[in-house]
Order: structure tokens, then C-alpha cells, then sequence
């Protein structure tokens, strides 16, 4: 199976204002994919957490971008995005399921109000995002989902309790998806990128707190996130993580066919 090109592909990015997002729409622009900027701050371009700012970046370096301003879970504003989109670029290929919001809270201690937001951030927004778009991706012959996932889904630690429920929640619906989806040719897959300083972590933990020196740089998601996007349209259903690139996934490993008999990877030992 060849690597699918990204030249003029077009590309929605949530959360694309800074970190992980802004970091994944530059690449994607680095490829001369064409890529809508999606977040709740326009801003201007030299606001430097604005979406406006990221579409700078990418087209002073050569590229194309639209930055659109929204909140994930809100249906009118993402009909708009990609009403927007589909007006400016012709149509959608990509949807990057990045947006969300991050809480170190413990069960006891959370509000109902920041689980609220972190379910509307992640899940919810996910879920609209993809509502929305799916038509679309249908229209072109097909096109790739790629839900923004972390391994906080499986972990026993305690805190972050709101984050890890959902994280786990976007598992099943990455699965789930993709079994829906395989047929109208629209592959689904979740990609955890690991512990990347952001701003959001760096001020949810303390910049000097030591855990920071391991952290990776929202960059380093780059790279995986472009090869997941080049993938053919029957490598779906798949539950990645960064720290097994180049093992079970990625350049040089063999690509398996989402079968729904099939346990999923995560399932599998992960």
C-alpha cells in the first residue's frame, strides 16, 4: 500500500491556537496541504495564541490556511467551519480531532462544571466535529479522521480523573467509528502523543516541576500525525500511541486491515 500525497489536501485542525494543534497545522501546511485553523480565539496575527497568528505562520512559510473561530461542541459553529471551508478549499479530506481541555483534578475534588467542560472539549466536540464533517469526507470518495487520544485512557493513576474517563470514552468511539464508517470509505483512528509540554500542562503542573524535563515538544507529534494522515483508507480503527512508533505502527511496519472480529491493539496487551 503507497502513502497517500497531502499536496492540496484539505485539512481541519481544532485546537489549532497553540500546542499540539498549532504545531500539527504547520506541518500539514509544511506538506502543502491546504488547512482550516479551528479554535475559540481569532485573534489577530500578532496575537500569538490566536488562530490568526497560526495561519500567519503557515503562510509565511509558504502555505495555505483559513482560521475560523468556534467551540468544538457547538453544531451551528462547526456547520459554519465547514461551510467555510468547502467555500474557500472545495471541500474537506482531513479532521484532526485535536480541541479539548485538561484538568488535574481527583474525583472528590472535581466540579461539575470542569467535567462539563473537559466532556465538551474532547468527547462532545469530537463527536460534532465529525457530524459535521463525515458528509463531506463522504463526498470526496472517502477521507481520514484522526481523534487526538492519551494513554491517560489506561492508566490506574490517581487525578485527572474527568480526563482519563473521557480519554477512555474516545477510544470506544475511535472503534466504534470505524466500524460505522469502513464502508462509506472513511477511515477512523486515535493517536496519544504522549506528555507533550503545552501551556495548559505547563500551567496545570508548575514550570518547574521536574516531570516537565521528560516531556516532548508539540512538534515531536508532528511527524506521526503526518504518516497516520498518508495512510490508505482501509487502515482504520486503530488505537496508537507515540512511544510504540516505528514498533507496531509506522515507517516499516506492515499495515493491518481493521477486521470487527479482531480485538482492537489496545486491547491486546497495551
Amino acid at each position: 500500500m503507497s502513502d497517500v500525497d497531502l499536496h492540496d489536501k484539505v485539512v481541519i485542525v481544532t485546537g489549532a491556537g497553540r500546542g499540539i494543534g498549532r504545531a500539527l497545522a504547520q506541518g500539514f501546511g509544511r506538506e502543502s496541504a491546504k488547512v482550516v485553523v479551528v479554535g475559540r480565539r481569532l485573534g489577530t496575527p500578532d496575537d500569538p495564541e490566536s488562530l490568526s497568528h497560526t495561519a500567519k505562520l503557515i503562510a509565511d512559510a509558504g502555505g495555505a490556511a483559513l482560521p475560523v473561530q468556534g467551540a468544538v461542541w457547538d453544531m451551528a459553529a462547526m456547520q459554519q467551519v465547514a461551510y467555510r471551508a468547502v467555500r474557500h478549499f472545495g471541500g474537506v479530506d482531513i479532521l484532526v480531532n485535536n480541541a479539548g481541555m485538561y484538568y488535574a483534578e481527583t474525583f472528590s475534588d472535581m466540579t461539575l462544571e470542569q467535567w462539563k467542560e473537559t466532556l465538551d472539549g474532547y468527547l462532545t466536540g469530537a463527536f460534532v466535529c465529525s457530524k459535521v464533517v463525515v458528509p463531506l469526507l463522504i463526498e470526496r470518495g472517502g477521507g481520514r479522521i484522526i481523534h487526538l487520544g492519551s494513554n491517560a485512557a489506561n492508566s490506574t493513576d490517581a487525578g485527572a480523573f474527568a480526563y482519563g474517563v473521557i480519554r477512555g470514552g474516545m477510544v470506544r468511539m475511535t472503534i466504534k467509528m470505524a466500524a460505522d464508517l469502513k464502508q462509506q470509505k472513511v477511515a477512523v483512528n486515535s493517536y496519544g502523543p504522549g506528555f507533550v509540554r503545552t501551556e495548559r500542562v505547563v500551567q496545570v503542573v508548575g514550570d518547574g516541576n521536574p516531570a516537565l524535563s521528560r516531556a516532548r515538544q508539540p512538534e515531536d507529534t508532528v511527524p506521526e500525525v503526518l504518516w497516520l494522515a498518508r495512510q490508505p483508507l482501509d487502515y482504520t480503527g486503530n488505537v496508537l500511541y507515540n512511544n510504540e512508533f516505528g514498533k507496531t505502527w509506522g515507517p516499516g511496519v506492515a499495515a493491518q486491515e481493521f477486521k470487527h472480529d479482531t480485538a482492537p491493539q489496545w486491547q491486546q496487551g497495551r
